[in-house]
């Protein structure tokens, strides 16, 4: 049905493409229906990434609409701090629905490029995913504060995707970084 589907679509021969690959050396050949989960699963996360981007960009278009000594009215400064809030939210949220447990959009995307092995270990994990989340993500931080297991796994993605955004306004914006 999938290859039927897909047979003439262009989303068919990118999986041609990718197939003839170096890629067909390092793992089993990802079937149209796998790719796709793998696409949809990312979606989500790529949505929020292109949500941070665009307002980076809008904080950038401001920041050279004000010029070098402009001064941000009340509105103006209220909706730069919503813009840098909505920012951190997406960055946030598309670092962490990418983590590969399920039922985030990362155990999608690697249950789709995933070689055999590790997808019926991730088929066996499924049920227990929310649990997983739970006991990895609340239950140990209670029990073992020093972990900062967030501050570990999460943070350091997201501070790297927050300078590059930070960068982005600025070149917008016409200011020159340090460094």
């Amino acid at each position: 049905m999938i290859n039927n589907a897909f047979a003439n679509s262009s989303f068919g021969l990118l999986v041609g493409k990718i197939q003839g690959t170096i890629i067909d050396y390092l793992m089993p050949p990802v079937s149209e229906a796998e790719l796709l989960l793998a696409l949809v699963g990312a979606a989500g996360p790529a949505t929020n990434f292109v949500l941070a981007v665009v307002s980076a960009v809008a904080i950038g278009l401001i920041v050279r609409g004000l010029g070098p000594n402009g001064q941000p009215s009340a509105a103006l400064g209220f909706v730069v701090d919503n813009l840098q809030n909505f920012i951190l939210f997406n960055a946030f949220l598309g670092m962490f629905n990418l983590l590969p447990l399920p039922p985030f959009d990362g155990s999608r995307v690697l249950r789709g490029l995933a070689p055999w092995p590790l997808v019926r270990v991730l088929d066996r994990v499924e049920p227990y995913g929310l649990i997983v989340f739970f006991v990895l993500f609340v239950l140990l931080p209670q029990l073992a504060p020093s972990l900062h297991l967030v501050d570990r796994v999460l943070l350091p993605p997201v501070g790297w995707l927050i300078d590059r955004l930070t960068e982005i306004s600025a070149l917008v914006g016409g200011l020159s970084l340090p460094g």
